[in-house]
């Protein structure tokens, strides 16, 4: 009789789980880009232009607090029946969103769309986890990170279609027919993660969870605005954060059942790669945000051309990703796949910082896929590391602190990296800071396709660059000194 070899039976649980989460991965990911493209027709419907920054950032908290939410209680009630109670909120949501008829609506269903998506996002990564064997794991990550290369290059021009035939809503109605199908795909899944003989679950903890996050959140979104009247309500923010923190660290130590597995993050290779999963989703987005600011400011491009140079980049971490994938499960070599990306990225930056100004649009284009085939080196190995660290009932918990590690190291890069900029500018005297830039944006709209349209702030976008640099950088440091070097220990 033969025999199935480890890899073959790593492929079959893979593809028969596969289908499973493609779907769940694939709506989370799309959610974001596809609205995004909707959002000025959003303001002028509902007249709320000074709002709209709700309908994103809505859906990025709910997000960060469901994803270690949903791990935990994936572990005790059991991965498929939490994966189908996201898909059916996130239903709820679009539907909530696409009828809305006034802008608090939409807003509330933009909060179970964000609940779901980081429910989707953990579950799917622990029933991935808990499916495929330990060795074939990485190479498969290349698959998942596919599913976010197709939502970031189709999101955006669905999303425009759908606006320009149907109006607003249909960003949201074309979802609910794919997360019905997920439901149905999903039903026939055999789950074998239930828990037994777990505590109650640790609501207190789950409170103490969210007005961390929120206020965390908050205390920067705050700081990046750099207006003096919001500083002592950052100020204020950022101490309750901080109170919250201390507060749920000392009950997640004292429950039987924590949300987030604190055995597990003290482990020096999980809180590693919890850290250096922080520094890459800093860096990740803040180069989504800046880059396109670059590239229509200083280079000349239309919104439509600044879209289409973005695809190296989009193109790029899938690419990077399904290629570590398949070095790590052939090699056996792990923590080193992040750090040596991560290492190159800030390189990657450095020279972009100082050397940009000189280079050609196809060598930046070039520099933007090269620098993406590396960030895509990390997310796959530190989903692997974290899943074979993690004790097997706890690798939804596990894969929840991952997702929102990254989420918190997005939203807090992103607006350290702005605060930056501001500073840059007011400190050289030239101007009120925003209205330095407003003036660039015009000046850029008026000179559409003339490189190097409004100057005055090069330099200042260079040091943005030289720290996001140092942002992979220390995420590179911090990677190196992971204990967990190869699959097998």
């Amino acid at each position: 009789m033969n025999v199935p070899s480890d890899a073959t039976a790593g492929r079959a649980a893979f593809f028969k789980i596969f289908p499973t989460i493609a779907l769940p991965v694939l709506l989370a990911m799309i959610d974001q880009s596809i609205v995004a493209t909707a959002l000025p027709n959003i303001a002028a419907h509902f007249g709320a232009v000074d709002q709209i920054a709700l309908v994103v950032s809505a859906y990025l908290v709910c997000a960060a607090i469901a994803a270690p939410i949903a791990g935990a209680l994936g572990d005790r009630m059991g991965r498929k029946a939490l994966l189908l109670w996201s898909l059916g909120l996130s239903m709820t949501g679009a539907t909530i969103a696409g009828f809305a008829h006034s802008f608090e609506i939409l807003i509330l269903g933009r909060v179970f769309q964000g609940l779901a998506g980081g429910g989707m996002m953990t579950l799917s990564q622990a029933l991935l986890g808990q499916a495929v064997p330990a060795r074939q794991r990485a190479q498969y990550q290349g698959f998942v990170a596919g599913l976010g290369m197709v939502a970031a290059t189709t999101g955006p021009g669905l999303g425009g279609l759908l606006v320009q035939a149907f109006g607003w809503s249909w960003v949201f109605f074309v979802l609910i027919p794919f997360q019905l199908l997920g439901v149905l795909i999903g039903w026939r899944l055999q789950d074998t993660s239930k828990r037994q003989n777990h505590g109650r679950f640790d609501w207190i903890g789950m409170v103490y969870l969210s007005l961390a996050i929120v206020t965390l959140l908050t205390a920067f979104s705050l700081v990046a605005d750099a207006q003096a009247f919001a500083m002592p309500s950052a100020i204020g923010a950022l101490i309750l954060g901080v109170i919250m923190i201390i507060l749920l660290i000392r009950r997640q130590r004292r429950v039987p059942a924590p949300i987030l597995p604190m055995a597990s993050l003290v482990k020096p290779a999980i809180w590693r790669i919890c850290l250096t999963t922080l520094c890459h989703g800093a860096t990740f987005v803040s180069l989504l945000t800046f880059i396109p600011l670059y590239l229509s400011v200083l280079r000349g491009m239309s919104p439509a051309s600044v879209g289409l140079a973005m695809l190296p980049m989009t193109i790029g971490i899938g690419i990077g990703s399904t290629l570590a994938g398949l070095f790590i499960s052939r090699s056996g070599w792990l923590g080193p796949v992040p750090a040596l990306g991560l290492m190159i990225v800030f390189l990657n930056m450095s020279l972009f910082a100082v050397f940009a100004p000189s280079w050609t649009n196809l060598i930046i284009l070039a520099m933007l896929g090269w620098n993406s085939l590396w960030l895509g080196t990390v997310m796959g190995s530190a989903h692997t590391i974290s899943l074979l660290e993690a004790e097997p009932n706890e690798l939804g918990a596990v894969a929840g602190a991952i997702q929102l590690a990254r989420s918190v190291g997005a939203a807090i890069g992103a607006s350290i990296i702005g605060l930056l900029l501001i500073a840059s500018i007011s400190l050289a005297g030239i101007g009120e800071p925003t209205l330095v830039l407003h003036q660039a944006f015009d000046e850029a709209a008026r000179q559409s396709g003339a490189a190097g349209a409004a100057p005055i702030i090069e330099p200042y976008l260079a040091k943005v660059f030289l720290a996001i640099a140092a942002l992979a950088g220390v995420g590179s440091l911090i990677a190196w000194t992971n204990p967990r070097r190869r699959l097998e220990p």
